[in-house]
C-alpha cells in the first residue's frame, strides 16, 4: 500500500514508477495488489531512488510519512505542466 500511495502522490503510472526504481510494471502491479510482498532489495532501491529525486520516506510503528524537498516539488510541478504527460483526452 505504501508503494501505491507514493506512486500516486508523485503522479507516476506503474510503468513510469517501475522505470524510476529499476523494476518491471508487472512486479509493481503485483506488489500493489498484494499478490507478492515487496522484497527488501526493491524497497531499498525505491528509497534510494526517491531520495535522489528529493523525496524522503520515514517509516516507524506509527506509520509512513513523505517529505518532498524543493527539488522534488520543482520536478513534480514540471510534470504537472508538461502537456505531453497528460492523457490524450486532456491535452491542450
Amino acid at each position: 500500500m505504501v508503494m501505491r500511495s507514493i506512486r500516486s502522490a508523485i503522479g507516476y503510472n506503474q510503468i513510469q514508477f517501475a522505470e524510476l526504481i529499476g523494476s518491471s510494471k508487472p512486479t509493481i502491479a503485483r506488489i500493489e495488489t498484494l499478490e507478492i510482498p515487496m522484497k527488501d532489495e526493491l524497497y531499498a532501491r525505491m528509497v534510494e531512488r526517491l531520495e535522489e529525486f528529493g523525496i524522503k520516506i520515514d517509516s516507524n510503528q506509527d506509520g509512513v510519512s513523505l517529505h518532498f524537498d524543493e527539488r522534488a516539488i520543482a520536478v513534480l510541478e514540471g510534470r504537472l505542466q508538461d502537456a505531453d504527460l497528460r492523457r490524450p483526452d486532456r491535452k491542450k
